[in-house]
């Protein structure tokens, strides 16, 4: 998000100041013969500058973010009220999801058939708001794929604590170098923590981390095809190069946009047996 630009208005109201300032610094030291009044005319100039600097920054900064603000805390309401957690939930945003793709992911939860099938690529926030739909609810299942045992650990202690434990299947999944097809070797989860998904009623793919060392592509290999028809996939991040590519690939594929979220795409698999590379028929 760019906060703030130097406006071309700004500008030229900032050097018709300086130079009326300025000139009249000089005219005050040629009439009283004291040149302190030029030093006071500059003085003036640069405490005016900083004074409108600050305002139009802050009016700039502010009204960029105060959309984003108000969405988000309307997100984490609506969050709230759907699902009345326990105690709390570690925070939106940041490396973790966005509000506003949390609620969508909760809503999806909600809306899904009877005992739904939940997958995340990565867990955290996301796996502790879904466990508390599915608790909310009384049926279905959250597998969470995580490679950094420690941050497992954390979720874990979060769902325990929130007394949604039973909901979620937090699985330690180390990262290997892998090779799909023709595509670039890359790291993704162990293929043995994968082999019982299937019929997936949503799909979060926000993990593993993205770069050179991990490519969340190769959940469009791996998972797409058990997705079940009708189906949501959520991808995270895909702004970004890499994500976006990958949506590319998810496209090419029965998958269709449904939604823009913030930082975030909702796709819905088609509920006919239309299929692209690399998904089979449901």
């Amino acid at each position: 998000m760019k906060l703030f630009e130097i406006r071309p208005a700004f500008v030229r109201a900032y050097f018709v100041g300086a130079m009326l300032c300025t000139v009249g610094g000089i005219a005050a030291a040629a009439v009283f013969a004291e040149p302190a009044w030029v030093v006071l005319a500059v003085l003036i100039v640069g405490i005016a500058t900083l004074v409108m600097i600050g305002r139009s920054l802050s009016n700039q900064i502010m009204g960029r973010l105060r959309p984003a603000l108000l969405r988000d805390l309307s997100s984490l309401l609506s969050l709230h009220r759907m699902v009345e957690p326990r105690g709390a939930v570690p925070p939106a945003g940041g490396w973790a999801a966005e509000p506003d793709t949390l609620l969508e992911l909760v809503s999806s939860t909600q809306r899904s058939g009877e005992a739904p099938t939940i997958v995340e690529c990565g867990s955290g926030t996301s796996t502790i708001w879904v466990a508390l739909a599915l608790s909310a609810r009384g049926n279905g299942r959250v597998i969470a794929l995580e490679h950094d045992a420690s941050f497992r650990a954390e979720t874990l202690a979060s769902l325990e604590r929130l007394g949604v434990a039973s909901w979620a299947d937090v699985r330690h999944a180390p990262l290997e170098k892998r090779r799909i097809g023709t595509a670039e070797a890359a790291e993704w989860y162990d293929a043995s923590t994968i082999t019982d998904l299937d019929g997936i009623d949503v799909l979060f793919v926000d993990g593993p981390p993205s770069g050179a060392t991990g490519r969340r592509g190769f959940a469009f290999d791996e998972l797409a095809h058990r997705v079940r028809p009708g189906g949501v996939v959520i991808l995270d991040d895909t702004a970004r190069p890499f994500e976006s590519a990958d949506l590319a690939r998810w496209l090419s594929g029965p998958f269709r946009i449904e939604r823009r979220l913030g930082r975030s795409t909702m796709l819905r698999r088609d509920p006919v047996s239309v299929h692209g590379p690399g998904v089979a028929t449901a």
